[in-house]
């Protein structure tokens, strides 16, 4: 092939990515469409330097964000068409010379993938907190993140306790519309969001009330409500058990708007029976919001087994990573947490599971969980001892695991500060690739020096 027709491949290929992205898009908030098409190049033009074959663990750079003398975590991240990234979470102060509103303001910031802070916007209530819990972003770079508030939001008035809400903000960070939606009364609280490629979105959490209209079926329920582009409400669903309470952790989508959930539940949720205290489960939900199935998954009867983060593969296998206390599926716990891994098919068939940890009490948890074109997946969150022969700093160290697609450990990556807690709640693969993290530290993490009490991180891995 000539340097000229290979050159047309490359950009026809890039074109025809482009074009197809606004109506495939996969569940770590970057488009299927271009990964294919990078992983085709990266196995026809060789070293090209369009895509990173493999990620390896390596860690690239380290950005801190905070506010003197005060707290600010970020929860969430997502990735775009371009590569930039997206982060949510809350702080108590003016950050990055935005003034907050309340106790405590929800964020939202853009880095672009060297690291290059673009733009951060704060949005809170008067006397009141507002966290940002999820974050994803469609195929025209609109960001939208949920949480919830204690408080009237941006000229919405609250109607419970508190009130889940959703925020657009377009590329630029101007934002498009806020939405709240409650019950009288008790608490509503939307820990998770999606996208799907017609740029509808799917905000995911709790209720303790009966939601939208909806009755709900236990103490609280988990519930899914489906949003247009421009704010519009399309439908609410609710799922629970009979004395007693589900709640969704995470949530991701299909290319056929299909949806998958996270949480945990101390009931026999979707018919399933439970076997420990609280369980883990999975649901897959069709586009209209109808359960399609139901898995549960649980250690023995004084266990307590969450789903905490949730992503899919371009085959639409789900991987879930979480937290458990006891033996898992014929797996083994060795700390007094262990993360966990398991993989399901599309149907809802179990393939692994995977557990880690470390003797003696330590505590190895998992918050976050992506995956790349190849079917690997990366779980992250933190740990409190020396972990598959990486040292430990001595105090909770921020972890980051990968494992090929037969869940076949591949390396394990651990960073910290003495006498300091770094935990990682959000994590996503980039179009390249790349990894970024995000997440709380209350030290100097990687050199960089804090500026709060505790500061918000961004890490990128190649």
């Amino acid at each position: 092939m000539t340097k000229f027709s290979q050159i047309t491949r490359i950009i026809s290929l890039y074109l025809l990515g482009v074009f197809f992205s606004f109506s495939c898009k996969s569940s770590s908030d970057k488009l299927d469409p271009i990964l294919a098409i990078g992983l085709f190049l990266s196995t026809q033009v060789g070293a090209s330097g369009i895509v990173q074959i493999d990620n390896t663990g390596t860690k690239e750079w380290t950005k801190l964000l905070g506010v003197t003398g005060q707290a600010t975590l970020s929860s969430a991240i997502a990735s775009d068409s371009s590569g930039n990234i997206y982060t949510s979470g809350n702080t108590a102060g003016n950050l990055d010379g935005q003034t907050k509103t309340g106790s405590q303001d929800m964020f939202v910031a853009k880095y672009d993938n060297n690291g290059n802070k673009q733009w951060v916007r704060l949005l809170g209530a008067a006397s009141a907190s507002s966290l940002g819990k999820g974050i994803t972003v469609d195929s025209s770079g609109n960001a939208y993140i949920s949480g919830y508030t204690t408080g009237n939001m941006d000229g919405q008035t609250k109607t419970g306790t508190n009130d889940l809400f959703v925020v657009k903000y377009d590329s630029s960070g101007n934002k498009q519309w806020t939405r709240l939606l409650g019950v009288t009364g008790v608490n509503t609280q939307a820990l998770a969001i999606t996208s799907d490629s017609s740029g509808n979105i799917y905000a995911s959490g709790y209720t303790e009330g009966n939601l939208d209209g909806q009755t709900k079926t236990g103490a609280s329920d988990l519930f899914v409500v489906k949003y247009d582009s421009n704010g519009n409400k399309q439908w609410t669903k609710l799922v629970g058990v009979t004395g007693g309470g589900a709640l969704t952790r995470a949530i991701t989508s299909d290319r056929s708007g299909n949806l998958y959930l996270t949480g945990e539940t101390n009931g026999n949720l979707g018919g399933q029976t439970k076997t420990g205290s609280q369980d883990m489960f999975a649901i897959k939900l069709g586009g209209d919001g109808n359960v399609q199935w139901t898995q549960l998954l649980g250690g023995n009867a004084s266990a307590t087994t969450q789903g905490l983060g949730i992503t899919r593969d371009l085959s639409n296998n789900v991987y879930i990573t979480g937290i458990t206390t006891n033996s898992l599926d014929g797996q083994t716990v060795t700390g007094g947490k262990d993360l966990f891994v398991v993989k399901y098919d599309t149907n809802g068939n179990k393939q692994w599971t995977k557990l880690t940890g470390i003797t003696g009490g330590h505590f190895t948890e998992g918050f976050a969980i992506t995956s790349d074109n190849y079917g690997n997946s990366y779980a992250a969150g933190s740990t409190t001892g020396n972990l598959d022969g990486q040292s430990g700093s001595g105090g909770k160290d921020l972890v980051v695991i990968k494992y090929d697609t037969n869940g076949s450990k591949q390396w394990t990556r651990l960073l910290g500060v003495s006498g300091s807690a770094s935990i990682i709640y959000g994590i996503v693969s980039d179009i390249f690739g790349n990894l970024y993290a995000t997440g709380e530290t209350s030290g100097n993490l990687d050199g960089v020096t804090k500026t709060g009490g505790q500061d918000a991180f961004l890490i990128k891995y190649k």
